[in-house]
């Protein structure tokens, strides 16, 4: 994290990407999902880490993209977390996977 925290300036923005699959349990990404959890733990605790400086760490965890169809659904929401209307979103978890984990 030191190395990243260097390259930040005050009042930065990082949207780190997980997956779905650290909800849904499924057959044979155990490995998988606990690396993509672990991403959502450090996420907490680099946002913790760096809150002092203002800046704003966040997890975005979009469901398989197959299709041109949902390109535009994580990068939207991306782009919304990295702007400055949301300067006071830090630490948080944002699931765009189209419903998937709802079936």
């Amino acid at each position: 994290m030191a190395t990243l925290a260097n390259h930040l300036h005050e009042g930065a923005s990082v949207v780190v990407t997980s997956s779905t699959s650290v909800y849904e349990g499924a057959p044979a990404t155990s490995l998988y999902a606990a690396a993509k959890s672990a991403l959502v733990a450090l996420v907490r605790g680099w946002a913790a880490e760096l809150g002092a400086r203002n800046i704003r760490v966040n997890t975005l965890i979009p469901g398989p993209i197959d299709t041109r169809f949902r390109d535009f659904m994580p990068a939207a929401v991306a782009t919304f977390l990295l702007s400055d209307d949301v300067s006071f979103v830090t630490g948080s978890q944002y699931v765009v996977d189209g419903g998937l984990l709802k079936r």
